[in-house]
C-alpha cells in the first residue's frame, strides 16, 4: 500500500484510484480533485497556478470535504478561494489549516468551530475587521499567521491567555501602535508586528 505520495497534475489522474493514501500534495491545479473515497487521508495540500488566466474561476471546496474525518492538515495556496462549505465545521481532527495567498475577505466561519487547531495560516489575503476574540479560547493553538491582510482595531489582552501560543504574526495590516498593548509585546511568545520581532 502507498501511504505517502506527492504529485502534480501530470500524474494525479493515475493516483486517485488509491484508497489508502495519507498525504496528497497537488501542485498547479485549478480544480479540487475528488478524493472523497480516501478515508485515511491525513494531509491534503493544494497549490493553484502561479498565474491565473483572466476570467478563470477560483477553486471551490466541495461539501463532501467534511467526510474526511481523519484529515489533520489542510492547505490551499494561490487557489483564489474565498468561501468555505459549512461541512468543514465537522472536521474535528483537523489540526493545521494553511490558507495562504487567496481571496479571503473575512475570517473563515468554520474555524470558530474547531478549537482543537494548532496552526492557522491566513496570510496574504484580504481579511478585514478586528482580531476574532474566539481565537483567544483556542488553548492548543501554537502558531497564528495573519500577516498581509487588512485587519485593524485593538488587539485583545485575552491573547495572553492562549497558553500554547508560540508565534503570532500580524505584520502588514492596518493596526496602529495604539492597537497593540504593551503587555502583548512582552508576552511569552514570538510576536511579529510592524516588521519588528519580540521574543521571550
Amino acid at each position: 500500500d502507498m501511504e505517502k505520495v506527492q504529485f502534480n497534475d501530470d500524474i494525479k489522474s493515475k493516483i486517485l484510484g488509491f484508497n489508502n493514501l495519507e498525504y496528497l500534495s497537488f501542485q498547479y491545479t485549478e480544480t479540487f480533485p475528488d478524493v472523497r473515497h480516501m478515508k485515511n487521508l491525513k494531509a491534503l495540500r493544494l497549490e493553484g497556478p502561479y498565474i491565473w488566466e483572466d476570467g478563470a474561476a477560483p477553486i471551490t471546496i466541495p461539501s463532501w470535504i467534511g467526510e474526511l474525518q481523519q484529515l489533520e492538515e489542510f492547505g490551499l495556496e494561490d487557489t483564489r478561494i474565498y468561501e468555505f462549505p459549512v461541512t468543514m465545521r465537522e472536521m474535528k481532527n483537523l489540526k493545521k489549516v494553511y490558507l495562504y495567498s487567496n481571496d479571503i475577505k473575512e475570517f473563515p466561519d468554520f474555524i470558530q468551530y474547531l478549537p482543537q487547531l494548532e496552526e492557522i495560516v491566513l496570510s496574504v489575503n484580504k481579511i478585514e475587521g478586528e482580531f476574532p476574540l474566539y481565537l483567544t479560547e483556542f488553548q492548543n493553538l501554537k502558531y497564528l499567521n495573519l500577516a498581509n491582510n487588512k485587519l485593524s482595531g485593538p488587539l485583545p489582552l485575552e491573547i495572553l491567555n492562549m497558553s500554547s501560543l508560540e508565534k503570532l504574526d500580524i505584520i502588514y495590516n492596518y493596526f496602529t501602535e495604539e492597537d497593540i498593548p504593551q503587555e502583548l509585546k512582552n508576552g511569552d511568545f514570538e510576536f511579529l508586528y510592524f516588521g519588528q520581532q519580540v521574543a521571550e
